[in-house]
């Protein structure tokens, strides 16, 4: 998709795109202008501006990001130009939040522009978790080059399992595999999780729709752990990041601590 950041705000907001969707692309962009300063230490620092909130008369730690520079040109067309003055740097979602932190409580995308878009007080929140999920989606592929996977994958705080409903109660839906191994299948996000099921139901006519349960890194792979029948873990199966797969090994690794 070009220019991610605004076709898919305009696809979201003609409601050609849902709110997951959306989160999916905006996640994987790694092309944003945002207005940085250093610190006293020389260390690079997003600067905050405050957005006040009319209606509850209330004032909230403020993040620009924009998309390109028609879209910063734009918001000083609108807005107070100091809030931009300065350093402008490249950033990907992932930096930002790896440089903000939790200390965003409004995020402007592109604000002043028709595809402006405001993420407030829980969907900062959701915002933050798409991009924790594309930052380990990043390091699965990747993972002989980063050795802090394993405590990643400890600490990471919404993973997804499925369960199938069956007459001895429920059991961990396995991801398809040619075999006959038994994989259990396990998502980094809302995205990946909704395109098994697709695939799960349409492979399935008739079945009973699976159950979806969230788990911490910690207590997911202490339960994987634990299952002696279980033979491999496959990352995301259906997409739409790549699928990665793995031996036991990870399991017993990362319920160990992570280190």
């Amino acid at each position: 998709m070009n220019n991610v950041p605004r076709t898919s705000i305009e696809l979201f907001k003609s409601e050609k795109l849902d709110y997951v969707g959306l989160l999916r692309f905006l996640a994987e962009y790694d092309s944003w202008q945002v207005p940085t300063q250093k610190d006293k230490n020389g260390n690079l620092q997003i600067k905050l501006g405050v957005f006040e909130d009319t209606e509850t008369q209330r004032e909230y730690p403020q993040a620009l990001l924009f998309s390109d520079a028609d879209a910063i040109w734009k918001f000083g067309q609108e807005n107070d130009p100091d809030q931009i003055r300065g350093d402008m740097t490249k950033l990907s979602t992932v930096e930002v939040f790896e440089l903000i932190g939790t200390a965003a409580k409004v995020i402007d995308i592109d604000l002043g522009t028709e595809s402006g878009l405001r993420f407030m007080d829980d969907k900062v929140d959701d915002f933050r978790q798409a991009a924790m999920a594309v930052k380990l989606e990043q390091m699965l592929i990747n993972e002989d080059s980063d050795p802090k996977i394993f405590n990643y994958l400890y600490h990471y705080p919404v993973f997804q399992i499925l369960l199938r409903e069956t007459e001895r109660g429920a059991n961990l839906l396995l991801a398809p595999d040619g075999a006959g191994r038994q994989i259990a299948a396990v998502f980094t996000a809302d995205d990946c999780t909704a395109a098994f099921i697709a695939n799960y139901m349409e492979a399935n006519p008739g079945a009973t729709q699976p159950l979806t349960l969230a788990l911490e890194g910690s207590k997911l792979f202490t339960k994987l752990a634990s299952i002696p029948s279980l033979q491999g873990i496959v990352f995301n199966p259906a997409g739409p990041p790549k699928p990665k797969a793995f031996s036991m090994e990870l399991a017993k690794t990362v319920a160990q601590g992570g280190n």
